[in-house]
């Protein structure tokens, strides 16, 4: 049931407020005129400060007094209290287009006076009967931003010059201008975990963002050529912005800390807006080009994959230490490597890993997945699995981790993984095999040796006893790899028709290994016998070794040698090739090693008849890496010599010739290619 109240000629009638169980309205009577009417049973009503009134507007209420705008017949406004209800008094009056209410702080009331002179005026109240000026100047606006912890913060812009200043107090007497500037505007944005967010626009109508922690300091964030910066909203401690670009379209930005802002939009927006939010999804407006509405929300899943706290991308294929994917190396049969892998999910909904067997290996033969993951991992959580190295050969291996999930865009998340397995290391395996070469003063001891993975020093043992006394390095040491090594040193200085006994040793980080005890016998020494005839006398017939020619090419080395003597050759020798040696060899036992330089070797061991060449190459059986020393090239301008029966004794070599003076060839410098003939 309705019952028609405080009847009469009413244009409208308007509610404007309840105190203290009184009820006020406005009605308007047919000729326009404002009429305050209150009612303390809704049955009974009366006029209260009755006058011309065009306008009655209720302002605010504090401790008990109620503040109205009464606008009379020549428009101008004057500012009336009550405490009763009943009783109005008029309060600062002047010259007043309007007066509007600001806020209320710490019992003290702001209220904004716009003159007739079109300049607003600052008020403030703490009785609302005294009103003062505050921060009096030539003020075209004057608006109340916000406040927070007890500061308060007002934009004012300048009458002449239409500039905004940024003004905060803390007692409503004092005020401090902030962030000084030529801003044509000031807009509060909002506040969170204590930072005001606030938009300032330059002259050039430029926006530009800034946060302050103490109402003191301002720092611009998310710079940029902006036209307008405006809050959305905030969820979860990330606040979401709108920032439109000198293009007119907007970006929305997120910030979780107010310092590092992400563009989280593709896309010509013409405009956006916050909407609602539901359980923990936010929904917002987008306008394409063509003003047609778009409805999107946050609802999201994050997948990543991490490894020692680093991201791996989807995909990758190059596997490295620092993210866990390269397990390093391991020795087959030492103990396994696990590497643990994290699943996070960042976004705001679940994340199911949807395979039968959450995460797979292609081909899982020397890794396995020792420790499956949990499923679904929730809404920024995160979960781990373990990845086991236990390699059953050696080499280097990979393998592809599968993850399927119910991402729309990383459905099959995959990257590689890596491994190296070396084979077991322990001592050396060596054995001592038959001298060779024994001839007149000399031998070569020799050996086998298997380094078993690890790098081998090789010596040789000798002496009259088994306690030795002599050791000398075999040619080949260090040895290095798995598998079987021949060894040997050619020894010289031995006494002849005596026994000695030798032994090869290896040693490497593992320990050592010493050969069986073998023994050989230098020959007694027997002079070449010789004839005589009288009256002729007939010299003794010897070999004569000459290198014949040396052919040097960029690659390659070609070295021919002769027998130009009368007797064919018996033991084995060596030849040396010097590639600018740091002195020229002038007789034998004279290696390329003890001249300096670079240096090739080769031990022919086998029978040169009289007037028979052989030409020696790298490409020769003779030919010894091990006790050469050979980059590979030879440039231009190089210095070459050779000689042949080049060790022995200080006088000769092995092979005793008819002339020792004749083994020497050189020097010959190389242009594009270098030969040379030597002929008798």
């Amino acid at each position: 049931n309705f019952t028609e109240r405080n009847s009469g000629s009413w244009n409208n009638v308007t509610f404007l407020t309840e105190s203290s169980g009184t009820l006020y309205f406005e009605f308007k009577d047919s000729a326009n005129n404002a009429h305050l009417y209150n009612t303390t049973d809704g049955i009974n009503f009366t006029e209260r400060n009755s006058g011309s009134w065009n306008n009655v507007t209720f302002l605010t209420e504090s401790s008990g007094t109620l503040y109205f705008e009464f606008k009379d017949s020549a428009n101008n406004a004057h500012l009336y209290n009550t405490t009763d209800g009943i009783n109005y008094t008029k309060r600062n009056s002047g010259s007043w287009n309007s007066v509007q209410f600001l806020t209320e702080s710490g019992g003290t009331l702001y209220f904004k006076f716009w003159a007739t002179s079109d300049l607003e005026y600052l008020y403030t109240t703490t009785d609302g009967i005294t009103f003062t000026e505050r921060n009096s100047g030539s003020w075209y606006i004057v608006s109340f931003l916000t406040e927070y912890s007890g500061t308060l913060y007002f934009s004012f812009k300048d009458n002449s010059t239409s500039i905004n200043y940024l003004y905060s107090t803390t007692d409503g007497i004092t005020f401090t201008e902030r962030l000084s500037g030529s801003w044509y505007d000031i807009r509060f944005l909002t506040e969170n975990s204590g930072k005001l967010y606030f938009e300032f626009e330059d002259s050039s109508f430029n926006a530009h963002l800034y946060r302050t922690t103490d109402g003191i300091n301002f720092t611009e964030q998310n710079n940029g050529t902006w036209s307008d910066v405006s809050f959305l909203t905030e969820n979860s401690g990330t606040l979401y912005f709108s920032f439109r670009d000198d293009s007119y379209y907007h970006n929305m930005y997120t910030t979780s800390d107010g310092l590092n802002f992400t563009n989280r939009t593709n896309g010509t927006w013409k405009s956006m807006s916050y909407i609602t939010e539901y359980d923990d999804i936010l929904y917002f407006n987008f306008a394409d080009t063509s003003y047609k509405k778009h409805l999107y929300n946050s609802r999201c899943i994050g997948m990543d994959i991490l490894g020692n706290s680093q991201s791996i991308s989807n995909s990758d294929t190059t596997p490295n230490v620092a993210d866990n994917t390269d397990f390093g190396t391991i020795t087959v049969g030492d103990a396994p490597i696990t590497h643990t892998l994290t699943i996070s999910n960042s976004g705001n909904t679940s994340l199911s890993l949807t395979g039968s067997t959450a995460v797979t290996l292609t081909t899982g033969t020397h890794f396995t997945v020792s420790v499956q993951p949990s499923s679904p991992v929730m809404s920024n959580t995160t979960t781990t699995f373990d990845i086991t190295f236990n390699p059953v050969a050696t080499g280097t291996f990979t393998d592809t981790i599968n993850i399927a999930n119910n991402h729309p865009e990383k459905s099959l998340y995959t990257f590689v993984i890596s491994g190296t397995s070396n084979a077991v290391t322990g001592p050396p395996t060596v054995a001592t095999n038959a001298a060779a070469n024994v001839i007149g003063t000399e031998a070569t001891l020799n050996g086998t040796v298997n380094a078993n993975g690890e790098s081998t020093t090789v010596i040789f043992e000798y002496g009259l006893t088994t306690g030795y006394g002599t050791t000398t390095t075999a040619m080949q040491s260090p040895v290095t790899g798995s598998t079987d090594t021949a060894v040997s040193k050619h020894i010289t200085g031995l006494t002849p028709n005596t026994t000695y006994h030798y032994r090869v040793v290896g040693t490497n980080a593992k320990g050592s290994t010493i050969g069986i005890d073998q023994t050989f016998t230098t020959p007694e020494y027997v002079p070449s016998t010789f004839s005589i005839y009288i009256p002729i006398i007939v010299m003794p017939s010897y070999p004569d070794l000459i290198v014949q020619s040396v052919m040097a090419s960029s690659t390659n080395v070609e070295v021919v040698i002769k027998n130009a003597g009368s007797l064919a050759t018996v033991d084995s020798f060596w030849v040396d090739l010097y590639i600018n040696p740091t002195t020229p060899p002038t007789g034998a036992n004279q290696t390329w090693e003890t001249n300096g330089g670079e240096g090739i070797a080769w031990g022919v061991e086998t029978t040169l008849d009289p007037g028979e060449s052989l030409t020696l190459t790298l490409s020769s059986p003779y030919y010894h890496p091990s006790a050469s020393n050979f980059s590979g090239t030879i440039r231009s301008g190089t210095t070459i010599y050779a000689q042949v029966d080049s060790v022995g004794s200080a006088t000769e070599g092995i092979v005793k010739e008819f002339a020792e003076t004749n083994n020497i060839f050189g020097p010959i410098v190389t242009t594009t290619m270098a030969t040379s003939q030597n002929s008798r």
